[in-house]
């Protein structure tokens, strides 16, 4: 089986903004780990890459299996006359997240910055609100005429963060949302291509979904498929976080219950999971789920959708922390339940 610590890392360390996700690492693993045929795997019109994976039997059901391969980001905006760099945000960067962090600018030739940060001695007045993201500059240590040469409007920057394990082998790092639901859909591939289930799968690592689950919509759209598995991450319970809305590290995937969500593909996987011994949570939501579950839901005449999260701290900040026997978890239940499996 994979090195889901390592995996994790690697798929970390990629720079993939939403609009310009890439697909080189993913092509690399999906052709050169798991044995994929190149022939298999494919980038749509919209940034997807969607691989065929089980080809299925008579009868089987037809299951897009999902998860988004991009990441919160910043798009350079402007250069003023001291070259520093204005950005807008891409996707939900939190202001407070931002004091002094390390940028990577992905210009023709990437280059590194830092977020202008005043120091304290030199701050006025009480406590301020925070700035807006648009309120801040990157530095990147060249005047106006030198950034204007290497930085064009339009560029995009994310946070340079590189992924490191903590005690008991836990990860931390940048955009483990979702890399850490990739790395899911990863494990699922490797576990799948060792069985000949009923059911026929496409893998699709979506694009654009920090920006309004975009990609998702469209490839289940263009696939048609007869049901659909979801997966991304969800909120772990850390200090100032509500109780009631979050998981546990290390507790398993979290299923999602909401009247979006298809209970029949929920009620089978609980029976799997507990029938497997594979431990597991209960995420309950009201409506939306804030997922590219919700676009998959209503596309074409309806598809039956099923959530699977992984619990994950520090969201949508670049020290987000995973449990890696989250993702062996998850991919087990997951594979068990694609491949035709009953409890």
């Amino acid at each position: 089986m994979m090195d889901t610590a390592k995996l994790l890392m690697r798929l970390s360390a990629a720079a993939a903004p939403s609009g310009l996700e890439g697909h080189a690492l993913l092509r690399e693993i999906l052709m050169g780990e798991l044995g994929i045929e190149e022939e298999k795997i494919r980038a749509d019109r919209n940034g997807n890459l969607l691989a065929e994976i089980c080809p299925g039997q008579p009868g089987g059901r037809h299951i897009m299996l999902d998860a988004h391969f991009d990441e919160i980001g910043f798009i350079v905006t402007e250069i003023d006359d001291k070259g520093f760099l204005h950005v807008a945000g891409v996707g939900g960067s939190y202001p407070g997240t931002l004091f002094g962090a390390k940028l990577r600018v992905l210009a023709a030739e990437p280059l590194f910055g830092v977020v202008v940060t005043t120091p304290p001695h030199l701050q006025q007045g009480g406590e301020e609100e925070l700035p807006a993201v648009t309120d801040f500059c990157i530095d990147i240590g060249y005047d106006a005429e030198q950034a204007k040469q290497r930085v064009r409007l339009g560029d995009m920057v994310v946070r340079e963060r590189a992924p490191a394990q903590l005690a008991a082998g836990r990860v931390t790092g940048k955009a483990l949302d979702n890399r850490a639901g990739v790395a899911v859909l990863l494990e699922t591939i490797a576990r799948l291509r060792e069985t000949d289930g009923p059911n026929r799968v496409t893998a699709v690592f979506s694009a654009q979904e920090e920006v309004g689950t975009r990609g998702a919509a469209t490839a289940a759209f263009a696939l048609r498929p007869d049901e659909a598995v979801v997966v991304d991450v969800s909120f772990a319970a850390q200090p100032g976080a509500p109780k009631g809305k979050c998981g546990e590290l290390g507790g398993g995937p979290m299923l999602g219950i909401s009247p979006i969500l298809s209970r029949p593909a929920f009620d089978a996987l609980r029976r799997l999971a507990e029938a497997k011994e594979i431990p597991y949570q209960v995420e309950v939501m009201g409506g939306l789920t804030g997922t590219n579950g919700d676009p998959v839901q209503i596309s074409g005449e309806g598809v039956p959708v099923a959530l699977v999260s992984v619990p994950l701290r520090n969201m949508h900040t670049g020290v987000e922390i995973i449990d890696p026997e989250d993702i062996r978890q998850s991919a087990a239940l997951i594979a068990a339940y694609l491949g035709g499996e009953e409890a």
